[in-house]
């Protein structure tokens, strides 16, 4: 609460810019411990996360610039029919293990972004196709149409987002949902073999999962004021997601918070000062990634953690 605390004070003495790069490292901590609870408290991973992020993004802004529906309604929205989304691909795919899952993500994410292309409506609704939804500018700090030029109000909406899931993934981390969850992980016969319901599971967790990435995308949609299906459905977003999970830590509740501190910051700073050099962010993520596998499989916060606790071990030994 203190750390909050002095953040949200810090905050009003920056400026624009450092509280865009708050924003986007906030917002890609939201999205990486979404993703970990199917990818790393249940397993299945998943390189086809961009799916439930487009879908939040574009069911929020159809819902506001053609129907004038609040952003914050079209964010439940958007977030029950990326669950609903998310448990059909769940129940055929679930029966897919190991590389075979994931590679069903890749090509199911890319075939959505094709189909998103190439749409130009569907009935009433205006799709765009590749040219994408403009999201009306308001003048001045609008809660209904979550629109503000002030940035410290998106810092402290995604704040309180980020605080939600973290919430959710500690609660299914302490409750049987999260030790079964674990057991499939582990192996997922041994878990069925002690009358473990691995496929119910994971189609919760898939459900929960989807649910809040899609929430995360009506965030990210009304922060750019603009829905693109190259950016909010492009495999490169759903690889982000991995890498900053992996990065801090899969499966564990904070992992990926320390993750986006680090992928988000780096890019941020690289894509200011290298602006002109195409694809340097992927660049930097895929040397994150072969870093991250090759010195910290399981991540820093793990590191820290262990750090952290032979430092308070050594100051108690000295006070005896």
């Amino acid at each position: 609460l203190a750390l909050i605390a002095a953040f949200l004070v810090a905050v009003q003495f920056l400026n624009s810019y450092y509280q865009q790069i708050f924003i986007y490292i906030l917002m890609f901590a939201y999205f990486a411990s979404a993703w970990n609870i199917l990818s790393g408290f249940a397993g299945q991973f998943s390189l086809g996360h961009a799916i439930f992020i487009g879908i939040g993004a574009y069911t929020s802004t159809i819902l506001y610039t053609q129907f004038g529906v609040s952003p914050w309604i079209g964010m439940l929205a958007g977030g029950v029919l990326a669950a609903g989304v998310g448990v059909l691909i769940g129940l055929p795919c679930f029966k897919l293990k190991s590389t075979y899952f994931t590679l069903t993500t890749i090509a199911l994410a890319n075939i959505l972004l094709l189909l998103v292309q190439n749409t130009r409506s569907i009935g009433m609704l205006a799709i765009n196709g590749a040219r994408g939804i403009q999201i009306p500018a308001v003048t001045g700090n609008d809660f209904g149409a979550m629109q503000f030029l002030d940035k410290k109000y998106y810092l402290y909406i995604i704040l309180a987002m980020l605080g939600v899931v973290l919430i959710v993934c500690q609660w299914i981390k302490s409750t049987k949902m999260g030790y079964q969850l674990a057991a499939v992980a582990n192996n997922q016969d041994a878990a069925e073999s002690l009358c473990v319901n691995s496929r119910a599971l994971k189609l919760k967790a898939m459900a929960i999962s989807a649910f809040l990435c899609a929430m995360g995308g009506t965030f990210y949609a009304q922060v750019i004021l603009f829905c693109n299906p190259a950016r909010l459905f492009s495999e490169a977003l759903s690889d982000k997601l991995a890498i900053v999970a992996m990065l801090g830590g899969k499966g564990t509740v904070f992992g990926p918070t320390a993750g986006a501190l680090i992928v988000e910051t780096i890019s941020q700073f690289a894509s200011a000062k290298f602006a002109n050099i195409q694809g340097l962010n992927l660049a930097i993520y895929g040397i994150m990634l072969i870093v991250c596998i090759r010195f910290f499989p399981d991540g820093i916060l793990p590191i820290i953690q262990k750090f952290v606790r032979r430092v308070f071990k050594k100051k108690g030994e000295v006070e005896k």
